[in-house]
């Protein structure tokens, strides 16, 4: 009977104490992998967020610094603004405004540069300045800033070996009216952030490229 038995039921192949040992080290080992790469991508998520969000602070603070002047009340043609450089893709400078609507690039150097400029989180930088849109134009270096006693925002690029407010679209001046700051992490597949700076003063930030 128990011959039988054995015959009937024959023995089952199966694993190894040593195989399922393996076995199991290399799902840990891939765990920790996929989490690492999953913590690596939430901690640059956070940073582009981050720094964007100061991107757009930084620009809120200029344009109240504008319109709250209180030095002379018949004080016109002065404020302060943001200056954006692709070649100095981690700083965000700030600048006190003298004298008319035109830009000039050693007023970011002025003495009375307000104490809030700042650098990027690391690996963090700014890849693109859009014009108008990014089928219209981008820009190298751009300017953003509020005159007194408007709170619109002005935006000056160079064009050139000058700054200039508009920008040729289908062969016609335009005023620049929108500008797109893309802000991007130093690798991986982390979605991009974008500020939008628009001349009525509206400010904004969400994720994405700027791509349109």
């Amino acid at each position: 009977m128990r011959a039988k038995l054995i015959k009937k039921f024959p023995k089952l192949p199966g694993f190894t104490l040593i195989e399922l040992m393996v076995t199991l080290s290399i799902i840990t080992l891939l765990g920790g992998i996929v989490m690492s790469s999953s913590l690596s991508d939430n901690r640059k998520r956070d940073s582009v967020l981050a720094d964007s969000t100061n991107l757009v602070v930084t620009l809120r603070d200029m344009q109240n610094r504008t319109t709250s002047f209180i030095e002379n009340t018949q004080v016109n043609n002065v404020g302060y603004g943001v200056f954006l450089n692709l070649t100095a893709p981690n700083k965000i400078e700030t600048f006190y405004k003298t004298g008319g609507d035109d830009f000039d690039a050693s007023e970011v150097l002025n003495t009375n540069q307000p104490s809030v400029s700042s650098i990027l989180n690391t690996g963090d930088y700014i890849s693109k300045i859009c014009l108008n849109g990014c089928s219209n134009g981008t820009a190298q270096k751009v300017a953003i800033y509020f005159v007194r006693p408007d709170p619109y925002a002005t935006f000056a690029y160079l064009n050139g070996s000058t700054y200039t407010t508009k920008i040729k679209i289908a062969g016609e001046d335009k005023i620049v009216n929108h500008v797109c700051i893309e802000i991007s992490p130093d690798s991986g597949s982390v979605a991009h952030q974008r500020v939008d700076i628009y001349y009525i003063g509206q400010i904004s930030f969400s994720s994405g490229e700027c791509d349109n």
